[in-house]
């Protein structure tokens, strides 16, 4: 363990912490604890101020003296003061940009001072201060000037300007800065031309300000309110001040000391006497002690969240906070605090975290449950804390006065621990000895990958069991192409991805593997997680340029279980992943492996295949329960397939039924024993969908067919709780349909999708009429939900007979009908293309010019693209009935020759050049001769 950590704690790839200790030496700490010396090699005696990881294993470090060094992954260092256009020689703060450079404050001298309440930190001296924005790659340094007014700045005044100080990045992209005498600064154009508010202001003393969400700001001062922007009243859009005190309001005081914003434009105002509402329409409403249930006037702090409103109050007199949340109860729920709150921040659960002057943290949860952390009971570094993030883990970024950031964690941990008694159970979720590995992969880049949507999806699923069962994410290694990722379901990107933010290659999952043996000896199983395509030769693909060969994976497994001893299962949910079992077992170690399909296809689709349903069932069973538990689902999301596999079957590549498999070396025994962190239940979602359309209808083809189902998210409290479903939908398998193939030999799922809608009385009955009956023979129909933190149920499936339709054909077709083939200008000319089986693929309108090789796509009828611009057609598509592609009149100076017209059938979301190449379209033409 590091001597007393003075500065930087950050958190770099793959679990590891970076920091700085007060006798200069920069240590890190791998994931498995270890701490180690990293700057002994460092020829000098710089002191290390402050610093970030550069995403490859190294550091990025301010110094003082030397500017900014790094230290490379391999151990090197470099100085960039000498080889950087970098006027300053003291960093106390390094920041990313967002855009691969880098903010670096500093100044020449040593007496200096960071004011942590400032996102990326602000440094100043008794001198002047300095802001640089640095481009890394290209070693550019540009300057930002800082603010005149403040350049030189006395640090021992207890005033101050940048004592509490705050930064604000507006949604219009300007950048404020409050001080605490000089008003407020801004600048839109990255700091190099600042512009200073005080006199327009009620006071020069700013407490607040909060974006106004319209392009303007609210600023609470010590001697009122002020809003700048449009005019609030007459909408105005040449922005001004607008300024409320006591005098010309109905402001209760005008000591401003917190500002909230709400979802319908109303402004929340806390002042030393009370507090107010302002509503969009200008309208005021106070709040005091007389009129509400406010403990005190004396308003702290705000945060207002959907519902809720939570309020610090201070009592001057006692020295003593109070939190009163202000939501479903009109009295409000009353916390006491042993000091004055200064900072609110959401949990994202419904719970605050709760910054108390000299007094450490509070966490209060959505439940009303409470818990403290100060230096002596945590390993909070100081008391004294002056900005609060959230890590969008449920955790959070604490930043301390003299002693540096620290990163609370939770997990879900602390809401399992309230439940479990097992004391056994108990050590193995707290242990810190489990590991997973979760590979989700994309075999080409943009859009190209058909099922890339459904495999991210899949993958956070099995990360958010994970997460539900007390898995830190320090604990598992999440490979993905992207960076950031939506795991909960929250609409807020989660920094939960550990490498490489780029197409995956073999040596990252080799990093994981290494990942994974530094963890040293488990109390479980490694488990192991791939997601993605799979092809007959055994080789799982990771990007479009790699692979992992089947035998390359059982060397990694070999030397990871030789290292560790450690058990590992392994779930591979790609094409022919069956293939892989008898190469990956070896009865000289345990191991399990579970595969999506046997020796055919695996059939991903709308968000879910195999490996949903298998952490489904991991939330609450063992492996081989789980298992079990997928296959009903696995087989009703399939559908139909063995069916469309029979009539087209000269078409399909590989065996059409997703058959899983597993081998544990005992038939099942083993895998029955192990549950992810122990054998306990977690709270999960009971929704279930019922339909109330009859399990048999027949109809006739056209006609519309009533479609309800019920939804609840909870059965016994169908309808308290029935806003707890978010989404309902139906999937229509048809009677006939081919089997898409795409470039990766990938199948392409794609029903038709009819969305249902609530209804406005009963909130758990949902809602459609579907007309798109079209063929002859049966549609099976099913049902599903989808709630809040995107867990889905399914209903039983209907079958639904179409009568005097059409006789679909044995395969997907399309047609160019023409009404001749020679055509003179000035003539009427017509086109339709009639389409049929169409689902899962793009469909193409193609005129190829005289030439012979220059054509265009049409986007709409009578809708030309630019000159072989090879786009889909984009306008509505209808199975068995013409589409118009030309209704006009042939222009008198289009040139002559031949014309031809081509109707396609691609493979969807798959470059339509490739498909050629494969063989996979499906096509017609028809040529005419203008003359």
């Amino acid at each position: 363990m590091p001597p007393v950590v003075s500065n930087f704690s950050r958190y770099g790839h793959h679990g590891g912490i970076w920091a700085v200790a007060n006798d200069k030496r920069l240590w890190h700490q791998d994931a498995d604890g270890t701490w180690t010396l990293k700057n002994s090699n460092y020829p000098n005696n710089s002191r290390l101020f402050d610093g970030i990881p550069d995403g490859e294993g190294g550091v990025w470090i301010g110094t003082i003296g030397e500017g900014l060094i790094h230290l490379h992954n391999d151990g090197g260092w470099s100085v960039t003061s000498t080889n950087y256009p970098i006027s300053i020689d003291t960093i106390f703060a390094v920041s990313n940009d967002g855009n691969g450079g880098k903010w670096i404050f500093g100044t020449q001298l040593e007496s200096l001072f960071v004011d942590l309440k400032l996102p990326i930190g602000v440094s100043f001296s008794n001198n002047f201060t300095k802001l640089l924005h640095c481009n890394i790659e290209i070693r550019e340094c540009q300057d930002a000037v800082v603010p005149e007014s403040i350049k030189e700045v006395d640090y021992n005044n207890k005033l101050s300007p940048l004592k509490q100080s705050r930064l604000l990045m507006g949604k219009n992209g300007r950048l404020w800065l409050s001080t605490i005498t000089d008003g407020i600064y801004y600048t839109d154009d990255d700091g190099n031309n600042w512009k200073q508010y005080k006199t327009e202001l009620p006071a020069g003393e700013v407490h607040d300000m909060i974006d106004d969400g319209d392009g303007g700001l609210w600023v609470g001062t010590k001697g009122g309110l002020a809003h700048f922007g449009r005019d609030q009243i007459s909408g105005d859009p040449t922005p001004k001040w607008t300024i409320y005190t006591t005098g010309n309001s109905n402001l209760p005081n005008d000591d401003i000391q917190a500002l909230a914003i709400d979802d319908a434009g109303g402004l929340w105002i806390g002042t030393a006497n009370g507090g107010a509402y302002l509503n969009a329409r200008q309208e005021w409403t106070v709040y005091t002690t007389d009129n509400s249930s406010l403990p005190t006037n004396n308003i702290s702090v705000l945060l207002k969240e959907k519902g809720t409103l939570w309020v610090g109050t201070y009592n001057e007199t006692t020295k003593e906070g109070l939190i009163t949340y202000f939501g479903d109860e009109p009295a409000g729920i009353k916390y006491n605090v042993a000091g004055r709150a200064q900072d609110f921040v959401s949990d994202g659960h419904g719970g605050l975290w709760v910054n108390i002057f000299n007094h450490g943290l509070a966490h209060i949860s959505s439940q009303g449950e409470r818990l403290d952390f100060t230096s002596s009971n945590s390993g909070l570094p100081s008391n004294l804390i002056t900005d609060l993030s959230s890590d969008g883990q449920e955790g959070l970024w604490v930043a301390t006065e003299y002693n540096g950031l620290a990163h609370l964690t939770f997990g879900n941990i602390d809401k399992l621990l309230k439940d479990i008694t097992d004391p056994n159970i108990i050590k193995t979720i707290t242990s810190n000895k489990h590991a997973a590995i979760l590979i989700v992969a994309k075999s080409a880049e943009g859009s190209a990958d058909s099922i890339w949507e459904t495999t991210k999806a899949v993958g956070n699923h099995i990360y958010k069991m994970l997460y539900d069962r007390g898995f830190l994410n320090d604990q598992i290694y999440y490979l993905s192409p992207e960076d950031q990722t939506d795991f909960n379901g929250d609409d807020n990107l989660d920094d939960i991805i550990d490498a490489p933010h780029r197409s995956l290659t073999v040596t990252d999952v080799e990093e994981a593997f290494r990942w994974a043996t530094r963890r040293g000896k488990l109390d479980q199983p490694l488990y192991f997680f791939f997601m993605d395509h799979g092809n007959s030769a055994g080789k799982l693909t990771l990007s479009q340029g790699d692979s992992l060969e089947g035998t390359h994976l059982k060397e990694l497994l070999k030397q990871y279980q030789d290292d560790t001893g450690n058990e590992v299962i392994l779930v591979i949910d790609a094409c022919y992943s069956g293939l892989l079992l008898d190469g990956l077992t070896d009865p000289g170690y345990k191991r399990a492996i579970i595969s999506s399909t046997s020796d055919g296809l695996a059939y991903p689709f709308m968000g879910k295949s195999f490996s949903y349903y298998l952490a489904n069932g991991l939330q609450n069973d063992n492996f081989f329960g789980a298992y079990q538990r997928a296959l009903p689902e696995l087989k009703k999301l399939v559908g139909k397939a063995q069916l469309y596999e029979q009539q087209v079957e000269e078409h399909t590549i590989g065996e059409i039924a997703q058959t899983p498999r597993f081998e544990d070396g005992s038939q099942g025994q083993w895998l029955k024993t192990v549950f992810i962190n122990g054998n306990f239940r977690v709270e999960n979602s009971r929704m279930a969908v019922q339909e109330l359309t009859a399990s048999t209808t027949t109809i006739f083809a056209n006609e519309s067919l009533p479609l309800e189902v019920v939804a609840n998210f909870d059965p016994d409290q169908p309808e308290e709780k029935a806003e707890g479903v978010t989404r309902v939908w139906a999937v229509v398998r048809p009677p006939r349909m081919d089997l898409v193939i795409g470039v990766n030999g990938t199948p392409i799922v794609n029903f038709d999708y009819v969305p249902l809608s609530r209804n406005s009385t009963e909130k758990n009955h949902w809602q459609a009429s579907w007309n798109k009956g079209i063929y002859n023979g049966d549609y099976e129909i099913t049902f599903y939900a989808e709630d809040d933190k995107n867990n889905v149920a399914s209903s039983n499936s209907i079958i639904v007979t179409v009568q005097n339709g059409t006789d679909p054909p044995p395969t997907a077709q399309v047609q160019i009908h023409l009404e001749k083939d020679r055509y003179q200008h000035g003539e009427a000319f017509k086109a339709t293309l009639t389409e049929d089986l169409g689902w899962g693929y793009d469909l193409y309108a193609v005129v190829l010019f005289p030439d012979g090789q220059n054509f265009m796509t049409l986007e709409n009828t009578n809708d030309l693209r630019s000159l072989n611009e090879a786009k889909p057609w984009y306008a509505q598509r209808t199975q068995s009935s013409a589409i118009t592609l030309f209704d006009l009149t042939l222009p008198a100076d289009l040139p002559t020759g031949e014309y031809c017209l081509f109707g396609i059938l691609s493979p969807e979301q798959n470059e339509v050049f490739e498909t050629l190449e494969k063989g996979l379209w499906v096509m017609d033409s028809k040529c005419l001769e203008i003359q």
